[in-house]
């Protein structure tokens, strides 16, 4: 048997289980069997505090660890000693009430699997008696097309809708953990994704956040795991929130504005580009066909980049693809995302094509069915919400002409005018922020909120359609679909692409108001395309896709 040399992590509290561990700790040194170290033992006297763990982790072949009590600083040992190619064993006393729901709900610890004991004698024989020092597996392939993964908290607010805007801003694909799509976390799952990124993204949850205990675990891990690999990793944490676990302080940036998370994300990816750049003829040794085999991603989102060359284009994608179909529906897990993505990358694919894809959120409009629409009359909330998809398909559409077309405009005696007029009234439009969709999205829905609280002094009382419809500042929408349409001439399709429009959506049903916004949505778009399609050279198609209980798909 190979020689031990084992690092215990494991919590200070309560006492009594860390007097246990530590006498099992000094009894398994005796034993002749090879070295046993916990991380009381290390002397810090003058040196960082984390200092005498890090190095125990370096110099051990084996890490013990107690997850008897789930722990921040204990996970994140184990995710980096994973990382760093090291065994690890998990123990886990029967002698205490322990918090067996909470790792339910975290996951990992069940999937690495672990050990329990009960007194000093059974822990002793459990140590001891570890014969298999091979680590698992982290040996992976780099995923160049998605170098990043990203860790999402429970509820995707403000920061985490602007974290993911600035990893977009900076060209960076993704990956990520959602988990209001995935309920637990697998640790082998989580490993092959941090192994296969040149970056990864944590946020850390403050104690007063919804899902904090859960997802600061799983951060543990992750984070672990992606600097015991040497993986880019960034840290982020409110810098009102409490001072972060001893283990990651050092490598944690605080943020306390939107600007911060833009420089930290910038540095990040130079990270990541430095990262990809010194990747150098790296190749895996592959023994068999079995080990070559891969069957995807659980999340269409996660498999964006290589759906393309395994997607299977069945009769559904086919009448999406030919506009014959407006709306998907379906169960989850029955490929509505990923035939989102692919009908758009085959009409983008097509250079005088015009492709909006949005991926709205529930959240995201709460603000404005809360303090708005629940004080309108049925009339006013119809007609304000039409307006409002109105205003937004025609910000969005022209949002993309813009982009997509900045320097063919520039090489392009047809476009060069039409361009400018264009530009110069979406430039003048009172709502132009930056960022993704989420956060315009959520600056609309505020901005609509704020104007109408404003303006009736907090009564909540009935408004005109004349008074709903200047919340919008529809002065400009004129002269923008006027100008927009004219533009179009020059393109041949332009397609809207709605992912996740359930998002949101109560578990116990749909109510009113969710109805009525994608109600709106379609006649909105109906209407308007109509008004297009009178100037168009070519087709306007909408397409959206939802979770409903029964899956078909509706023309």
């Amino acid at each position: 048997m190979d020689k031990v040399s084992a690092f215990y992590a494991y919590t200070a509290r309560p006492q009594e289980l860390a007097r246990t561990i530590s006498a099992a700790i000094s009894r398994a040194s005796t034993s002749g069997r090879g070295l046993y170290t916990g991380w009381e033992e290390n002397d810090i006297g003058g040196r960082p505090l984390t200092a005498p763990i890090f190095q125990g982790l370096d110099e051990s072949n084996l890490l013990l660890a107690d997850i008897t009590f789930v722990n921040f600083n204990v996970t994140f040992e184990i995710g980096y000693a994973i990382g760093l190619g090291r065994r690890v064993f998990l123990t886990k006393s029967r002698e205490y009430k322990n918090d067996q729901e909470l790792t339910d709900r975290i996951g990992i610890f069940d999937t690495l699997g672990y050990e329990t004991y009960s007194g000093t004698e059974d822990l002793l024989t459990l140590i001891t008696g570890i014969g298999d020092l091979h680590p698992i597996d982290t040996t992976f392939e780099k995923n160049t097309s998605t170098p990043v993964y990203i860790l999402e908290t429970p509820v995707r607010g403000d920061v985490m809708s602007h974290i993911i805007s600035r990893v977009k801003k900076a060209r960076l694909f993704y990956r990520s953990f959602v988990p209001s799509e995935e309920s637990r976390m697998s640790a082998i799952d989580a490993i092959r994704h941090v192994g296969t990124s040149n970056g990864v993204v944590v946020p850390l949850l403050s104690s007063n956040q919804s899902g904090h205990e859960v997802h600061n675990i799983r951060a543990a891990f992750v984070s672990g795991l992606a600097l015991g690999m040497d993986i880019p990793c960034l840290i982020l944490q409110s810098q009102d929130g409490p001072l972060a676990p001893l283990d990651v302080r050092d490598f944690v940036k605080s943020h306390s504005r939107p600007e911060d998370i833009n420089d930290h994300i910038h540095e990040f990816s130079l990270a990541v580009v430095e990262q990809i750049q010194e990747q150098r003829n790296f190749s895996l040794q592959v023994d068999s066909t079995l080990s070559r085999l891969s069957v995807g991603d659980p999340m269409a989102e996660n498999e964006f980049q290589n759906l393309g060359q395994y997607y299977l284009k069945t009769d559904e994608f086919n009448r999406a693809a030919r506009g014959e179909v407006n709306l998907v529906v379906g169960r989850k897990g029955t490929g509505k995302t990923a035939l989102f993505s692919q009908v758009r990358d085959r009409k983008r694919a097509i250079k005088s094509n015009i492709v909006v894809d949005l991926k709205p959120e529930g959240y995201q409009l709460t603000k404005l069915k809360e303090e708005v629409l629940d004080h309108l009359s049925a009339g006013s909330k119809s007609h304000l919400v039409t307006a409002f998809w109105v205003y937004l398909l025609y910000s969005e559409i022209t949002r993309k002409v813009l982009e997509k077309d900045e320097q063919r405009h520039l090489r392009d005696d047809r476009l060069y005018e039409p361009y400018r007029r264009l530009k110069k009234i979406f430039s003048g439009s009172p709502h132009t922020a930056e960022g993704d969709f989420s956060e315009r999205l959520v600056a609309l829905s505020g901005s609509i909120s704020d104007q109408f609280n404003a303006g009736n002094n907090g009564s909540k009382g009935r408004l005109s359609s004349d008074e709903v419809t200047e919340l919008l500042h529809t002065e400009h929408l004129s002269e923008m679909r006027e100008a927009l349409a004219s533009y179009l001439k020059l393109k041949d399709e332009v397609w809207v692409l709605f992912d996740n429009l359930d998002k949101g959506w109560s578990s116990h049903g749909l109510g009113g108001g969710d109805i009525m916004i994608l109600r709106s949505l379609i006649d909105a778009t109906i209407g308007e395309f109509l008004v297009l399609g009178g100037h168009r050279r070519g087709r306007h198609e909408l397409v959206a896709v939802a979770e409903i209980d029964e899956p078909h798909a509706l023309g």
